[in-house]
């Protein structure tokens, strides 16, 4: 029977409003705070002031209130991950590999220049002094941190600094693994919602079955330890990760920023669990603690932990889900000749594709294939902004070379997202969408 009540703006659609800091207060004072097991590993890769600054504040927030809380999905993928973290340094090693090895460049054309070509002599060593100077410097620093890195943090886990100060703060503070019966049913589900693409999780689709319902597996065991401790009100819980796919966020801008949780999760958590879900980045989640906490937290502190994060981003390459959500729309849109065109790249070696090869490819020529790639662009913003694919991945098809550099030679795949292209065209693309 339809009533005559009234409601204001945000009856019945409160998933749509932001959250302030008066809400996140809430949630760490006295609902469910919760971090994921990456906000864990980044530990390892900030500076030893930043760590402290962390550790100090989740070390006063446990003190203080009984809100912080880990999934076992949290634990259990820091577990896995926690020696490849704590060796970060290979990755110190790897740059000062490479800056040795352009060093080397550097003198060797320049010493072919100053010789071969500008008729100079013995005096180009002179002149290349300052920069082997300078990258020397480089060198001995990369050097000193990855020295101080590894007297601090072991394979041994109680070796481990991080692993000794967290085991204190986290002592009953980490939730129950499923059963096996529990888990298998838990994928199942997982299989079910990634079909119709329900977050979370879903963009993970393609790694193997442990990984790839890992985050789906988190998110019903903070649901669970929400409805435990709920009762008969609404319960504020907030999840920090550094995850930034849009299998977990709303975005704004084409896809290139976050603006809260997705808003399926907010009416799952709310319509399943009486939670009212709240998220945050672990950059945004430091400089609140510094706040409520009255600590001084300093920017360099807070750009240092979002780099620490960067990562996720940096290394978030193509999926071949996500590849054929673009094509597909392509195939469907007037530029449908550019899935040919992708297909063909693909296929070879090298993932390039000349210029001259374009016309014969794709069936018919133009005056100038300059931009020729921009749709691809357009309908990967257009999948972002859908929230169909990951926000700020790299662009699918790039011209050689790059636009505004020299004449255009012709189109390449990108080398690091040539095997989810591949794969994406092993699933059986239909005939029709490459006739």
């Amino acid at each position: 029977m339809p009533t005559n009540a009234t409601a204001g703006l945000h009856n019945g659609f409160e998933e749509y409003s932001f959250s302030t800091d008066s809400d996140y207060e809430d949630a760490i004072r006295g609902g469910l705070v919760t971090l994921d097991a990456n906000v864990l590993l980044n530990l390892y890769k900030l500076d030893v002031a930043t760590r402290d600054k962390w550790l100090d504040l989740l070390e006063q927030l446990a003190k203080n209130d009984k809100s912080l809380w880990i999934s076992h999905q949290a634990v259990k993928e820091f577990w896995n991950n926690r020696t490849t973290a704590a060796m970060f340094p290979e990755v110190a090693t790897k740059a000062k590999e490479e800056i040795v090895k352009a060093n080397q460049q550097i003198a060797k054309q320049f010493r072919f220049w100053s010789r071969t070509l500008s008729g100079g002599g013995p005096e180009a060593d002179t002149s290349l002094e300052p920069v082997e100077q300078a990258i020397n410097n480089l060198a001995v620093q990369i050097d000193a941190f990855i020295e101080k890195h590894q007297d601090e943090y072991s394979e041994i886990p109680s070796d481990d600094l991080i692993v000794q100060r967290l085991e204190t703060l986290l002592a009953d503070r980490v939730g129950p693994a499923p059963t096996p019966d529990e888990l298998a049913a838990l994928n199942a589900r997982g299989a079910v919602r990634f079909e119709s693409k329900v977050p979370p999780g879903y963009l993970d689709n393609d790694k193997g079955t442990e990984k790839k319902f890992g985050d789906y597996v988190l998110w019903t065991q903070v649901l669970d330890e929400g409805r435990r401790r709920a009762a008969e009100h609404p319960l504020p819980v907030l999840i920090v990760t550094a995850d930034a796919k849009a299998d977990w966020w709303r975005t704004a801008f084409g896809g290139g920023v976050n603006i809260g949780p997705r808003l399926e999760l907010i009416r799952e958590a709310r319509d399943t669990a009486g939670l009212k879900l709240m998220m945050l980045p672990p950059g945004d989640f430091l400089s609140l603690l510094g706040r409520l906490f009255n600590v001084n937290v300093d920017q360099r502190m807070i750009d240092s932990t979002s780099e620490a994060g960067q990562d996720q981003l940096e290394q978030q390459r193509w999926t071949p889900m996500e590849v054929r959500v673009v094509t597909d729309k392509l195939a469907a849109s007037p530029f449908h000749h550019l899935v040919k065109l992708l297909q063909e790249a693909a296929s070879r070696e090298d993932g390039y594709v000349a210029k001259e090869d374009i016309a014969q490819i794709i069936g018919f020529n133009i005056p100038d294939f300059r931009r020729f790639s921009l749709p691809v662009r357009t309908q990967t913003g257009y999948a972002a902004s859908a929230e169909a694919i990951s926000p700020g991945l790299p662009d699918l098809l790039v011209a050689v070379p790059p636009s505004g550099t020299g004449a255009l030679r012709g189109y390449r795949i990108p080398s690091e997202d040539r095997t989810a292209v591949r794969e994406s065209f092993g699933a059986a693309v239909p005939v029709e969408v490459l006739a």
